[in-house]
């Protein structure tokens, strides 16, 4: 596709590389004259979720090959084919809302269906259940083994008609408009807060994914899993962080990927530790000019943070890159740790507590991180 360009790109975790871990993180592209595709998937870090690195991959499989079907179902040039979709059926809003709800349900399928493949082929051993708890152990012995391959997804996409994300879980989709602009595309389910987050292996699943459908192109998508907005004390410090990252796309596609190559490292060795994913899909053929806006903003902004010190009023701004950090990129945010710098070992979701969970039928929403 002319206009939008994907890229794809993940470290493992700070945290893993020193417990022997596998990264659990997946990420997934995928282009054609018609859409651009990115995916990113995490699962979860607890014990009990010991086959989540496979049940990540299943999830950015299963998303890329669900949504080239959901795109090319629709009738993207206007050629009056009658085997597709008008793109008129996506102009109301609850038309497009019960479309996007059946994607996300062939997906959730379609995981569901490559977990039951996996188990069946590959059984749980003994050995892969003896470092469970008894509960886990009988779970799995029974229906609830999908739990093993617990993990989160965010989908980006985007046609030169229409964009949306896709959402399940925790980890942040930011998008930069045409007017440079940069947030969160999409916030979180209400239950994905401190240590907790929704995910592919409830039994609810289906009831905890997000969307949001545009037809008002961006110039940037980007989502990353939770090892890069964990390792953030601000929502201000997170967009800061992106806003760069679009700054780096002003060089061109190749020097912005290669400036996210090189900052994931740093964000993993000096933010939370997890394994560090990003994805994005770029407007090449805006993104110059926005990449310039982006930098005379934020040279504003810093001239006024500048005026701000100088006259003794506290600047609650952007943090100055130090390090590393300043050696890749004058314009990256330094990462920081969370939990007022104490370093946070949790990668990914786990169950919900299990005192709690034992009690109710199915787990609404699950804990983060190796302690749970």
């Amino acid at each position: 596709m002319k206009r939008f360009k994907a890229f794809t790109s993940s470290v493992i975790g700070r945290e893993h590389v020193r417990s022997g871990k596998v990264c659990q993180d997946s990420v997934g592209s995928y282009e054609d004259d018609d859409m651009v595709i990115a995916v990113v998937s995490d699962g979860h870090g607890s014990p009990q979720y010991f086959r989540s690195d496979r049940g990540s991959a299943f999830a950015v499989e299963v998303s890329l090959r669900c949504v080239r079907e959901f795109i090319s179902s629709f009738d993207l040039h206007g050629s009056c084919d009658s085997s597709l979709l008008p793109l008129s059926e996506l102009d109301d809003p609850d038309s497009a809302e019960q479309y996007l709800h059946r994607l996300e349900e062939s997906i959730l399928v379609e995981w569901s269906n490559m977990v039951e493949e996996d188990r069946y082929k590959d059984p749980f051993t003994e050995e892969d259940l003896a470092p469970l708890s008894p509960k886990y152990r009988t779970r799995y012995r029974g229906d609830l083994y999908p739990h093993a391959y617990g993990a989160t997804l965010i989908i980006t996409a985007a046609t030169e008609r229409f964009w949306f994300v896709i959402q399940m879980g925790d980890g942040y989709a930011v998008k930069t408009g045409r007017d440079g602009s940069t947030d969160v595309a999409l916030e979180l389910d209400p239950l994905c807060q401190f240590n907790i987050s929704t995910s592919l292996c409830l039994e609810d699943a289906m009831e905890h994914f997000c969307h949001v459908f545009s037809t008002e192109l961006p110039a940037a998508l980007f989502a990353a899993s939770d090892g890069v907005d964990d390792s953030y004390v601000s929502r201000e410090l997170l967009t800061d962080l992106y806003e760069s990252i679009v700054i780096g796309f002003g060089n061109g596609f190749e020097a912005g990927k290669k400036k996210v190559e090189d900052f994931l490292p740093v964000i993993t060795r000096d933010g939370k530790g997890d394994d560090t994913s990003m994805v994005g899909i770029i407007d090449v053929s805006v993104i110059e000019k926005i990449a310039g806006e982006c930098r005379e903003k934020r040279r504003k902004r810093k001239d006024a943070a500048h005026i701000s010190q100088t006259s003794d009023e506290p600047w609650d701004g952007l943090s100055e890159p130090q390090g590393d950090a300043a050696d890749l990129s004058e314009d990256m945010p330094e990462p920081g740790q969370i939990q007022d710098g104490s370093e946070d070992t949790g990668d990914g979701s786990a169950a919900q507590n299990e005192d709690t969970a034992a009690e109710t039928a199915a787990e609404p929403i699950a804990e983060e991180g190796d302690n749970a």
